[in-house]
């Protein structure tokens, strides 16, 4: 146990009391392999399961800081020494003790070749490294890297393998456990069973869009879910209903499926496991009946049978075969909807209903289903002049839905609500418009700005036409537009630049830029100097399995404040009454067929707030979100890891067999106009003197161990060399997508003063020594071995890199206020050759639009949402801490920003919105503390919203809620600890 807890240390990870025990507790033979796994699982986390040697072994000390000509001179010399019977050219070792490499021919001795683990591996040696040219030779199977081998070791001269001495390339081996003062708590769930229960139902539970990590975990515990009812059934906690289907009841669903799943995604998921689990599919024809409500919930069930994605970005290569009783289920699921809601929902996905359709075969029912027939027959453009009883029929049908279908020529067209919302919406016909609206909940609120800005144009007050249709469709709208809107709506009568902290809190305001350098739409080169464009902008991102963004002038007309502040009211007040409510997320997974409805939560007796959430936007377009160590909403702004240190940035690869994939690392730098100032990639391995240092160019990565580099970052020179803005970018330089990598990931981590080798003033004398690699240096290497480049303890972030995409720009740093804006976006592309100077100007533009659209307001943040659960889900009295913090340049998210703490209580004659606005905008506090942390009382009942888990002293017998960000300390209390999109959820309409 001693090892294990020393291991898991080394990797910044800690076991709590109940994990130790229960691993204590085992045979010594089921520790070992436990811990075995534990620690492989923990490094596959952490990246840290990959070798990650840099192509400069001495990185940052060893980078040609200096021009090419005195690396080429370097290489040329080592060529005209590099004959037989030299010595070393590493340590200069007497003749006879050297031996030649294949490849480049280069002379190094046994010392020099085994204390710097210039090859992948013993066991495989599927690559080598030259320590003199630093050149990787693949040879595609275990093989000697000595020239004539046999015939060298009778001379004497190739050296044995040292198995003495196993080079560590452990990152982090070596290194004080714990530097950074954080570790990661690892828990001992209950029971696999109800750990899969409570994880499932969390999943089944939420109602914005999952991230792909989420929904692949999804994925295995539905696909586990049936093991899991067996397991809690066996050990006594359920009841024969447990079963995956109970026996003598078919149509009884499972106990593990919700009777309601507000995500049509996870619906489609979840249907597909129930259905897959039956010979008869026809049986569970009441269980779909009660759950798919839409075509599309059809649509989606039948793409993911075949293979695909629920969410229709991918469809399914062929569609699967249908057994004729799952057929009659869906074609009356399908006859059954309102002919309208039916019609639109094939129109609006032609192609894959086409193909569903010749497996449904619609009209062979069409007597017995005409309204699907109809609406199949509008799809295909179905000749209905013919005079056969199925165009009889059709035309009968056609004439009971006359506001929805006509007949044009000889084919049915449909006339669709879209097309009459945007008539009236042409002619300003407000009341028209508002009237269409309010049947669709979601669209009045992602209309809603087009709307009001219609009404505006027309003059005098908000109508109540849109009053009535907010009042008649709020209570039945979902989270995810209702925050949108109302983040939207703030950001029309807010002045450019504005946004980000509330006033009471905030500290000095960033100036923003007004640079813009053209489109960087999702496709096509950009090219050109750039232009002034001084007006503000619109950034959108589309609907896709990637995140691309858009960017166009916004050139909407401006609201009334007035009018904002009324709608806005309503929204809130909408949201505020839904939590004050203690609506629940939805039915969770019952262990009985028919569950009873929860109870309302029990309100708070504290809250515990962090006005850094201020920086993090409400989690939006979750689907193109890469899967990742930290769940960072997109947009967020954070301050740079290390207080006073430098920040490294890695990314690592493998490529599939037979193709060969260079990956590059790259920094774009930029002025506070967001002028072009330089570059740290490939093509130059330094900027200013070290201030940014690359790890080297690797244009290959073979398996199994692939390739890593590195890009140093030392923001305060950086800043000294008049640099304002960064934009990290990965490039696929020779057009090879992400998605054909078999892994492939990036990331930041922390880097003391002292960690990599050099600090600033070792830098800088580097640069000035030049490219050559003394005698001196390379004794001084072999003798404490190679540093520890990647240190897992010490990783902040760690993103997969997916997708069918060869440019990602995962985050932005504004080296003026130190803070990191996490993109998270793809840039589209065009040929091969790419790298930072092709996309200059590109990347220009999508930074300083992603900076403007994030500062400005325009989402809805998670400090809102935490106000306003704390206001609403508190007791009467109850004390709403808040850590206002100072935020100053150089902060470290993974230590304590609290500066003071502002105690806020309900008054008596205070009004809840009037309460979650002083709250949220730091209005008169009824309590300012300087230098205190918040204390909270045994058997406290808790809310706590927070950047990082840091309240200390925290009793044992504390419960409630908690979010965080960044893990810490108070990860190890009673609270049950949920996600941003878990809060989101909270906010479930009041009716369906």
């Amino acid at each position: 146990m001693t090892a294990l807890d020393a291991e898991l240390a080394d990797r910044g990870h800690l076991l709590t009391a109940p994990l130790r025990q229960a691993l204590a507790a085992l045979p010594h033979d089921a520790l070992a392999e436990q811990g075995k796994r534990l620690l492989a699982g923990v490094d596959a986390l952490l990246g840290a399961d990959r070798t990650h040697l840099p192509l400069f072994r001495d990185f940052p000390e060893s980078v040609p800081y200096g021009d090419a000509h005195s690396l080429y001179t370097t290489r040329i010399r080592a060529f005209l020494a590099a004959q037989p019977d030299q010595p070393c050219m590493v340590c200069g070792a007497v003749p006879g003790g050297a031996g030649q490499l294949r490849g480049c021919g280069h002379l190094v001795c046994r010392h020099c070749w085994a204390v710097a683990g210039w090859s992948c591996c013993e066991e495989c040696c599927d690559w080598f490294d030259c320590p003199v040219c630093l050149e990787r030779y693949p040879t595609g199977e275990p093989t000697s890297p000595w020239e004539d081998r046999d015939r060298d070791r009778d001379r004497g001269r190739v050296p044995e393998p040292d198995r003495d001495r196993e080079p560590d390339r452990k990152p982090g081996r070596g290194a004080t456990p714990g530097a950074d003062g954080v570790l990661r708590l690892l828990h001992l769930a209950p029971s696999r069973a109800a750990a899969v229960h409570a994880e499932l139902a969390a999943l089944l539970a939420r109602r914005t869009p999952l991230n792909p990590q989420d929904h692949d975990d999804l994925y295995v515990l539905l696909a586990g879910a049936a093991e899991a009812a067996e397991a809690a059934g066996a050990a006594g906690a359920a009841g024969a209903a447990n079963t995956p289907h109970a026996p003598g009841d078919p149509g009884t669903a499972p106990g593990w499926l919700p009777a309601r799943i507000p995500l049509r995604e996870s619906k489609a998921l979840a249907l597909d496991v129930l259905l897959g689990g039956t010979p008869d599919p026809g049986t569970y024809a009441e269980i779909l009946r009660a759950r798919v409500d839409t075509a599309t919930d059809v649509l989606r069930l039948l793409c993911v049978r075949s293979g695909g994605d629920p969410d229709l970005l991918t469809p399914p290569h062929r569609i699967t075969g249908l057994p004729r009783p799952l057929r009659r289920v869906l074609l009356q699921l399908l006859d059954g909807l309102p002919f309208a809601s039916l019609a639109e929902d094939l129109a609006r996905h032609p192609v894959l209903w086409k193909r569903v359709a010749e497996r449904l075969h619609p009209f062979e029912y069409a007597a017995r289903h005409p309204r699907a027939a109809l609406a199949f027959a509008a799809l295909r453009g179905t000749d209905v002049t013919t005079g056969t009883p199925l165009a009889e029929l059709l035309i009968a049908e056609a004439g009971r839905h006359p506001d929805h279908i006509r007949l044009t020529g000889r084919r049915l067209r449909l006339t669709t609500w879209a097309a009459r919302v945007e008539d009236a919406l042409a002619s300003y016909d407000v009341a028209t418009a508002a009237a269409l609206l309010a049947a669709r909940p979601g669209e009045l609120l992602r209309r809603l700005g087009q709307l009001l800005s219609r009404a505006a144009a027309t003059g005098g007050p908000l109508p109540d036409a849109v009053t009535d249709a907010l009042a008649h469709a709020l209570p039945k709208t979902a989270p995810g537009p209702l925050l949108g809107a109302l983040g939207a709506l703030r950001a029309r009568a807010l002045p450019q630049g504005g946004g980000g902290k509330p006033a009471a809190y905030a500290t000095a305001p960033l100036p923003a830029s007004r640079y813009v350098y053209g489109a960087y739409g999702a496709y096509g080169a950009y090219g050109g100097d750039g232009a002034y464009d001084t007006g503000p902008r619109r950034v959108f991102f589309p609907r896709g399995s990637l995140t691309r963004a858009f960017a166009v002038p916004d050139q909407r007309p401006g609201l009334a404040p007035d009018v904002v502040a009324s709608v806005c009211a309503l929204l809130e007040g909408e949201i505020l009454d839904r939590l004050a409510a203690g609506v629940r997320t939805g039915e969770a997974p019952a262990l009985a067929p028919a569950p009873a409805p929860s109870p309302a939560p029990a309100p708070y007796d504290a809250a515990v707030l962090d006005t850094g959430l201020a920086d993090l936007p409400v989690p939006a377009a979750e689907r193109g979100a890469a899967a990742s160590l930290v769940a960072i909403p997109r947009g967020s702004a954070l301050p740079m890891p290390g207080a006073d240190g430098r920040v490294r940035l890695f990314l690592h690869w493998t490529q599939p067999r037979g193709v060969r994939v260079d990956l590059d690392l790259s920094v774009a730098m930029y002025d506070e106009t967001w002028r072009f100032l330089g570059l740290c990639d490939y093509t130059r391995l330094e900027y200013a003197g070290g201030a940014a240092v690359h790890s080297g160019d690797l244009t290959s990565a073979p398996a199994p161990h692939g390739a890593t580099e590195y890009v140093d970052l030392d923001p305060a020179r950086l800043a000294k060399a008049g640099v304002r803005h960064l934009v990290t970018v990965v490039f696929s330089y020779n057009d090879v997508p992400f998605e054909e990598l078999p892994d492939a990931f990036a990331g930041f981590m922390r880097l003391d003063a002292e960690d990599g080798g050099a600090g600033a003033t070792g830098a800088a004398e580097q640069g000035a020594r030049g490219a050559r690699r003394t005698r001196r240096r390379a004794r001084r290497a072999a003798a404490a071995g190679p540093p520890p480049q990647y240190d897992p303890r010490t990783v902040r972030q760690r993103f997969d890199l997916t997708g069918d995409t060869k440019i990602s720009v995962p985050m932005t740093v504004d080296l003026s206020a130190r803070q990191a804006l996490w993109t998270d976006v793809t840039l589209g592309s065009e040929g091969v050759g790419h790298n930072v100077w092709r996309y200059r100007n590109r990347l220009a533009a999508l930074g300083r639009d992603m900076t403007d659209a994030y500062r400005t307001g325009t989402r809805t943040t998670l400090w809102d949402l935490a106000c306003w659960h704390a206001a609403a889900r508190t007791r009467a009295g109850a004390p709403v801490l808040v850590r206002a913090s100072a935020a100053p340049g150089g902060a470290e998210p993974h230590a304590s920003r609290a500066t003071d703490l502002h105690t806020y209580r309900r008054r008596r004659d205070e009004s809840l919105p009037a309460f979650a606005a002083r709250l949220r905008e730091g209005w008169a506090p009824d309590g300012v503390a300087r230098g205190t942390a918040p204390a909270l009382e045994p058997g406290t009942r808790a809310f706590c919203a927070l950047v990082q888990a840091d309240l200390p002293g925290l009793p044992g017998d504390v419960t409630g809620t908690a979010y965080r960000l960044f893990p810490g300390p108070s990860d190890a209390a009673a609270l049950e600890r949920v996600t941003a999109g878990d809060l989101v959820a909270e906010l479930a309409p009041r009716t369906v």
